[in-house]
């Protein structure tokens, strides 16, 4: 699912995100987390479900979704036109609109709720998964340690250092391989 997140203040990106049964992982997810401190109570999360529609886009095919149905299907039909079907009954229950609600009973109030979730779904952040399934590094050898053309200690000599035992860190899209490949090459080329 491709979604706009805004983990830390300020901090919005588009990419790839999943729901699973323990909580939300993906690239997006992976990123943000290596901005984060361990004090989750200064985090929230919004998902923007729809980032390719503006809120009158949205408004506009909610309204056609609803003219092709049915007054006497459900409400959850409509929620499920619009996101996978793991995330309708949340998002029912998040605007409070019950997802067996006759489709003609649902009130332009309750519709102006269904958009907003869509374009801002918030929560906070309540834990991490635990240490068995870490996959964000940071940390390591100082780099002003570590001549950068051979990638030898500056402190120990003979000593030479490579990938992610040096504190070099970098966003989820290869990056992290790269700095490993190249400063294994370096240290090949050393030696």
């Amino acid at each position: 699912m491709s979604m706009k997140k805004n983990l830390i203040k300020g901090m919005t990106e588009l990419g790839e995100m999943l729901f699973t049964h323990f909580g939300i992982t993906g690239p997006l997810v992976l990123s943000a987390s290596s901005f984060m401190s361990t004090e989750l109570s200064n985090y929230r999360i919004e998902l923007d479900l729809k980032p390719a529609l503006d809120k009158e886009t949205l408004r506009n095919r909610i309204k056609r979704e609803i003219a092709e149905m049915g007054p006497e299907e459900f409400f959850a039909e409509l929620v499920r036109r619009l996101v996978p079907k793991p995330l309708v009954v949340p998002i029912c229950k998040e605007i409070d609109v019950h997802s067996r609600l006759y489709i003609s009973k649902v009130t332009d109030k309750e519709f102006e709720r269904l958009i907003k979730v869509l374009k801002g779904w918030s929560f906070p952040i309540s834990d991490y998964a635990s240490f068995d399934y870490a996959i964000v590094t940071a940390g390591g050898v100082k780099c002003s340690e570590v001549n950068e053309y051979t990638m030898e200690s500056k402190l120990v000599k003979g000593l030479y250092f490579a990938g992610e035992v040096l504190d070099v860190d970098g966003v989820t899209g290869g990056f992290n391989l790269q700095a490993a490949w190249s400063t294994a090459k370096a240290v090949s080329m050393s030696i």
